[in-house]
């Protein structure tokens, strides 16, 4: 019989800290919900990022063969102890998830065992989706819960005012999903905006040919640097081909894109064409 998160925060006298930007997700619905959508099957691993109070890990721990419960708050580390002791498949481990190492979980796993799951803190929700973009060679799937505003910038098409850096990243490497929202009220302390829970489909390579995924980035930041500029300005400010606006024309021209566009109006097979014909200026 799962407790409930203020039953333990009275028990265990504890104050939500600010500076982690702890929200315990307390409504056990919609954590059930959660679980149910993650789709865990006995023979896989679950990376939990931040089981907090460990009612999502008791959870997971009936499905999963393992989880690796990752908590960066010492008292938190140690409540999850006592209370999922009975839990044999459970690894607590006290740990920045921006600094955790994945291969130390994965080593000798597929990555198609292996899934993320998170109720991620909002003020360093764009570190920890990078980290976890960074390090997609060891799962293939992660769950997370993010600002509503997060995941609309992440699944935002292009020609929108939500679609930006974040949209055309991760596209660039699989697909992400909202699978519903969740109300602030949800949460103890309540924090001030709604939440979302997005899916991550990743592969290890970009989904398109690439020369160069390091250049595919320089562009997309000088593209969505300044907003309002066309495209060939935001390549010229930026110092792409020594900032030569008739070179700069031409390789936008031969990419089939207008020079007047936006960056914001490009799709992520756009930016892939623009990176591909960059390249092939830069060897010339």
């Amino acid at each position: 019989m799962l407790t409930t998160a203020r039953s333990l925060i009275r028990e265990y006298n504890l104050r939500p800290k600010k500076h982690l930007g702890q929200c315990f997700l307390e409504d056990l619905n919609i954590i059930t919900k959660i679980v149910n959508f993650v789709d865990i099957k006995e023979d896989e691993v679950v990376i939990e990022i931040g089981a907090g109070l460990g009612l999502m890990t008791e959870l997971l721990a009936r499905r999963a063969q393992r989880v690796i419960a990752v908590e960066i708050d010492s008292q938190l580390a140690d409540i999850l102890r006592r209370n999922l002791k009975n839990c044999d498949n459970v690894e607590i481990v006290m740990a920045d998830i921006r600094k955790f190492d994945f291969l130390t979980v994965a080593t000798g796993k597929a990555r198609e065992k292996v899934k993320v799951v998170g109720n991620i803190p909002y003020h360093i929700t764009s570190e920890i989706l990078f980290h976890i973009l960074e390090n997609r060679s060891f799962f293939a799937e992660g769950f997370l819960l993010v600002q509503k505003e997060v995941a609309e910038r992440l699944t935002a098409p292009p020609s929108t005012k939500d679609y930006g850096i974040p949209s055309v990243t991760f596209a660039l490497f699989g697909q992400v999903t909202k699978c519903f929202f969740v109300p602030a009220s949800c949460f103890y302390p309540r924090p001030k905006v709604d939440s979302a829970l997005i899916r991550l489909s990743l592969e290890e390579k970009p989904l398109f040919e690439i020369e160069k995924v390091e250049t595919f980035f320089s562009l997309v930041r000088a593209a969505f640097a300044e907003r309002r500029k066309t495209l060939i300005n935001a390549l010229k400010h930026a110092g792409f081909l020594g900032g030569n606006v008739m070179l700069l024309k031409d390789l936008l021209i031969s990419a089939g894109i207008d020079p007047k566009r936006r960056g914001e109006t490009l799709s992520v097979y756009e930016y892939v064409t623009l990176t591909n014909r960059l390249m092939d200026y830069l060897v010339k």
